[in-house]
């Protein structure tokens, strides 16, 4: 039997980086380890957590003309 295991990290929110905005999908519960990836700036104090919303599609659709 060929089972097939997707490895898509579970996200309820982004934490987004306070100095340049990089973004890392995650879950409140679980800040991010270590540097920023883009700006270095440490992690402590330096990523502020922001939910998904009930209705979020993870696209722009505010901006989106039809």
């Amino acid at each position: 039997m060929n089972k097939e295991i997707l490895e898509t990290p579970i996200a309820d929110g982004e934490w987004e980086c306070d100095e340049c905005s990089h973004i890392i999908p995650g879950r409140a519960s679980k800040p991010p380890k270590g540097p920023c990836p883009d700006c270095g700036e440490p992690a402590d104090n330096s990523f502020t957590f922001f939910a998904y919303d009930a209705g979020w599609d993870g696209g722009d659709s505010e901006d989106s003309e039809e």
